[in-house]
């Protein structure tokens, strides 16, 4: 049995060595993909809890305003100011709900929101 030479098996079997190579870099893909899939849907989760952060930052800076405002005797903007925190709060319950709250989170909203108006 004679042996070829080294180099001759690669040149005649490269189409099978380019097969080898395109499964790992197809297999190195999925997990990659799965991997970008995840961190989508982890981020996709994180989403609606950073807009409700938002929304309460947003109710509890005009409510600062509303107060800054009453004392400054400053009824038109205390009224402007006072409806958008109502609004707001309608804007939290709506699309949070209690499906997404605790009760007594929906309560306290309610009443900022009865005592804003």
């Amino acid at each position: 049995m004679a042996w070829a030479p080294v180099g001759y098996w690669p040149t005649s079997n490269w189409g099978s060595l380019v097969s080898v190579v395109g499964l790992f870099v197809s297999g190195a893909t999925l997990l990659v993909a799965k991997a970008a899939r995840q961190a989508a849907e982890e981020a996709k989760s994180e989403a609606p809890r950073r807009n409700l952060a938002d929304e309460l930052e947003q109710a509890q800076s005009k409510t600062e305003q509303v107060g800054s405002h009453l004392g400054q005797e400053k009824w038109e903007i205390v009224l402007l100011r006072s409806q958008k925190v109502v609004t707001s709060c309608g804007q939290i319950l709506r699309r949070w709900g209690s499906h997404d709250l605790s009760e007594e989170f929906c309560d306290n909203i309610l009443v900022a929101q009865q005592q804003a108006g």
